[in-house]
């Protein structure tokens, strides 16, 4: 039943299909989604004895003009929390914690099957304050899920995945979730979790933060340089984007009542609605980071 706008027919899309199992009519789903819900993977991860010492003795955010870490950029040092104050406080006896997102497509087959040209999405976080060597092993990262293909989520589809993550950060930001035990704290502690960069390749960056492809008018996801002047190598000429018009124009495109006014505001603007912008902090701009595979580097 899920309408585009206001003003859209339902999709009408079938979401079940019938089995015959020893003279009964089963129900099935076509498509499954598995999301891993994240106050149950942070209460399995906070009952790992050590693990709390790891995170909160961390370094703290502070910048440097030779940034080693993320910890050293201003975004963080500057970050504020629900209450105005720093988000991450050597005084602050909650435990605050900061990850990052990664939505990434790959080949289930790894290419070695032939004519099979399928594509899985996984999407998972990272908790930053854990030591840098710590970060990425698998018993550490919070897989959310893997949407499931053959191809990816095209444009808005992305935000059908991504609204239950976000319903599940919400309350982590504000008021805190409170774990009754964990492996240091007996008693219980209050947990806050914000979400700050995405980290994605140039594709699912665009999409998962809202942006226009590269093709587009507005191919830049940090300034306003139009296509046209792309050539223009004078970085005091790059008009900045500004997060509070991005956010405007996100909800014009979101509370757009046809498909028509959709696409003239994205046109216009070059900005599409993304969940993550439910999230009162979170900053398109900011905080989104691109990488890039080694093999698409050259240098010269």
């Amino acid at each position: 039943m899920h309408r585009p706008t206001p003003t859209s027919r339902p999709c009408n899309t079938k979401l079940w299909k019938t089995r015959v199992i020893r003279r009964s009519q089963i129900q099935y789903p076509i498509c499954t989604y598995l999301h891993q819900d994240l106050k149950q993977w942070i209460a399995h991860f906070l009952s790992r004895p050590g693990i709390e010492d790891l995170i909160d003795s961390a370094a703290r955010p502070h910048e440097k003009e030779d940034m080693e870490d993320i910890w050293h950029t201003s975004t963080f040092c500057q970050f504020p929390g629900p209450d105005g104050k720093p988000f991450l406080s050597p005084s602050n006896r909650e435990g605050r914690y900061v990850f990052s997102l990664g939505v990434d497509g790959f080949n289930p087959f790894q290419n070695k099957a032939a004519k099979q040209n399928v594509t899985l999405t996984g999407m998972y976080m990272v908790c930053l304050n854990l030591p840098p060597d710590l970060r990425y092993l698998p018993e550490n990262m919070y897989l959310i899920g893997i949407i499931p293909g053959p191809t990816k989520p095209s444009t808005d589809q992305i935000n059908h995945f991504l609204k239950l993550l976000v319903d599940d950060l919400l309350p982590f930001w504000d008021p805190g979730v409170t774990f009754s035990r964990t492996a240091k704290y007996p008693d219980g502690r209050i947990i806050r979790v914000a979400l700050i960069p995405i980290v994605c390749d140039l594709p699912a960056a665009k999409q998962v933060a809202g942006f226009s492809g590269i093709g587009s008018k507005f191919f830049c996801s940090y300034c306003l340089l139009p296509l046209h002047d792309i050539d223009n190598l004078d970085r005091n000429q790059w008009p900045p984007r500004d997060v509070n018009a991005h956010r405007k124009h996100a909800r014009s495109y979101r509370d757009a009542p046809t498909l028509e006014e959709r696409q003239r505001i994205f046109d216009q603007f070059g900005v599409r609605w993304t969940e993550l912008l439910r999230l009162p902090y979170w900053d398109p701009i900011s905080f989104t980071v691109v990488v890039c595979a080694s093999s698409d580097i050259t240098v010269e």
